[in-house]
């Protein structure tokens, strides 16, 4: 997985990428993790309105997760802010509707996060393109050198890029195409998507034997995705050719989110 990863930082920092969305201003050309990364986008918010409310998120939400693993659980006040941050990301990213997503279920809330946090699929915890969000920002505070590292919020645009790249770097390479059987065997699929051009893209992917993530399976591979991601940003912080991740107030070593966004972007 490894050295996966390290193939897919390298394409990914000489391959250009022209943000092109339907019915709208096509972007320029861009090349480098860096410059990626400066031209995320989503619902025509720019990066710094992204960011703010994020890390907002990220504070409440990963101090709660804390807080139910040491302590056991919330107390009412904590658990009506849970709620409503839960809430406030599920409307960010579209996906209140579903069930137990508006409003939030807390024991669905519970379960996710102690999924998330120990990568154990003990809890019963739903997953969807809602939860995935949940275990991401819940487990930000975990360090990425540890067995259980951040989770990415692993939705179609993510899954697209992530594999499209193992795809065109495992090509021709007996040792890294063993790898990616591996990954397969593991349960990291494909998430579908209805915008941008990524029903074409999730065909492709099947035909060359990829399944779909949200099947039984949808939990395997929600784990295996965030650890291959985790070594695509240890590659990143080890390697100072690739730069530092340009975050709106200041430069900082790259995260399991800035590693998303710029795969969220290519995934289109």
């Amino acid at each position: 997985m490894k050295q996966i990863a390290s193939r897919i930082v390298s394409l990914i920092s000489t391959r250009p990428f022209k943000y092109e969305p339907k019915k709208r201003p096509v972007f320029e050309s861009v090349t480098g993790w860096g410059e990626r990364f400066l031209g995320y986008r989503w619902r025509d918010k720019n990066l710094a309105f992204y960011w703010s409310l994020i890390e907002d998120l990220e504070n409440t939400l990963s101090m709660a997760c804390d807080d139910l693993i040491e302590q056991g659980d919330w107390t009412i006040d904590q658990e009506r802010e849970v709620i409503q941050k839960v809430r406030e990301l599920f409307e960010w990213g579209g996906v209140l509707r579903g069930k137990g997503h508006n409003p939030p279920d807390p024991k669905a809330i519970r379960a996710v996060m102690l999924t998330a946090a120990s990568y154990s699929n003990d809890f019963k915890a739903p997953h969807d393109s809602a939860w995935t969000k949940l275990a991401a920002l819940s487990t930000v505070r975990n360090s990425v050198k540890k067995q259980n590292p951040p989770h990415v919020i692993y939705d179609s645009r993510v899954s697209v890029s992530l594999l499209e790249s193992i795809d065109f770097v495992t090509d021709g390479h007996a040792e890294l195409s063993s790898a990616r059987r591996s990954l397969m065997r593991a349960g990291l699929g494909y998430v579908r998507g209805r915008g941008g051009f990524r029903h074409d893209r999730t065909q492709k992917l099947h035909k060359k034997g990829w399944l779909h993530a949200y099947g039984k399976r949808k939990w395997e591979s929600q784990f295996i995705a965030s650890r291959l991601v985790n070594y695509i940003v240890n590659e990143l912080q080890n390697n100072e050719v690739y730069g530092l991740m340009p975050a709106p107030t200041r430069a900082k070593d790259w995260t399991t989110r800035g590693v998303e966004m710029v795969l969220f972007m290519d995934g289109y």
